[in-house]
């Protein structure tokens, strides 16, 4: 394998914290690297249950609203009756499902599952194939880039016999472009673009029968269960990162003469700034729109999570939160953008 980025310090989990500094936060060593085939890993693997502490996919904000829209408007299109949700604990998708149809039978597998609806089974845990019956429909939304081994799930969900997966996954590709921090991490450990998805998906036995795109933010996937396929694949797909990681390194030279620093986003940008040369002494604190973040801390760092009523007018903001750019600083006003 090829190493094409090292990190010294990145944090084993993005989940925000409370109380003093733990010495329980790890932040560890970590490398992105590309395999023989071209895809590109971000290493070591990390179990879940360090990473995911708590319930943080909390989807805040108009970009994420209209996506669980768009998604619950897809999923109806094929499915009316029963529905497994896997990773779906925040129950952002069901929400926006049940606005067209309250009758559904919907279950939901999570680690840290939050939803309270009478119409809602919730499993607390990993999913394991036994959870699914033959002939349900299987839902995940933003959860396949989060697994380690992708083709081992998809080839036990297919063994399962389901009548559809529908997923929804970010479009790679264009959160790199956007230089969005949040493509690779130990939550995203793969770069799973379009291209590899057309290799993984036939290999293990699915068959898209529709696919639609939602801005530059994420795709759509309509999946049925088929023989698998043997086919090739040769990605090369290296540049998008080592243009992310030069751009980055750009910014940090073009911010590091600063003091006072706020960050947008409870997530890897801050944690990218601090392997990439700026000091966490700089960062005065860092911004995110989610008031169950606000008032905690940055994982493994005693930087502090405010909300944008609490900046400072003048405040330096650093941004670059790629698809929800635009989102985030019609939100901000009083400040200058660094």
């Amino acid at each position: 394998m090829k190493t094409l980025y090292k990190f010294e310090r990145f944090p084993v989990s993005v989940c925000t914290q409370e109380g003093p500094l733990s010495s329980k936060e790890e932040l560890i060593p970590a490398e992105i690297v590309e395999d023989s085939t071209g895809l590109l890993t971000f290493l070591p693997y990390v179990e879940p249950e360090r990473i995911y502490l708590s319930q943080h996919n909390s989807s805040v904000g108009k970009t994420w609203q209209n996506h669980n829209d768009r998604f619950a408007q897809f999923v109806h299109k094929s499915e009316k009756q029963s529905i497994v949700d896997i990773g779906g604990g925040s129950g952002n998708i069901y929400k926006s499902y049940s606005k067209y149809n309250r009758d559904v039978k919907w279950k939901i597998i999570d680690l840290n599952p939050t939803l309270e609806d009478e119409n809602v089974i919730n499993i607390k845990g990993l999913y394991t194939p036994e959870h699914i019956q033959e002939g349900e429909t299987v839902i995940t939304s933003h959860f396949l880039e989060h697994l380690i081994d992708l083709k081992g799930f998809l080839q036990s969900l297919r063994e399962r016999k389901p009548k559809y997966h529908i997923f929804t996954l970010p479009n790679f590709k264009k959160y790199a472009e956007a230089n969005y921090s949040a493509t690779l991490m130990f939550e995203h450990p793969h770069y799973l673009t379009e291209q590899y998805l057309s290799y993984i998906l036939p290999l293990t036995g699915w068959k898209i029968l529709e696919k639609e795109y939602y801005n530059d933010h994420s795709i759509f996937f309509l999946t049925e269960p088929v023989e698998p396929l043997e086919v090739e694949t040769l990605l090369n797909d290296s540049q998008d990162i080592i243009n992310f990681i030069e751009y980055m390194k750009q910014r940090v030279d073009s911010i590091k003469h600063l003091k006072d620093i706020y960050v947008f986003g409870a997530h890897f940008t801050y944690y990218y700034l601090l392997n990439l040369g700026i000091q966490e002494d700089q960062i005065a604190a860092v911004i995110d729109n989610d008031p169950k973040k606000q008032g905690k801390r940055m994982y493994g760092t005693n930087t502090k999570v405010i909300g944008g009523q609490d900046l400072p007018p003048g405040a330096n903001v650093f941004v670059e939160m790629g698809p929800y750019n635009e989102e985030i600083k019609a939100g901000i006003t009083n400040v200058k953008f660094v």
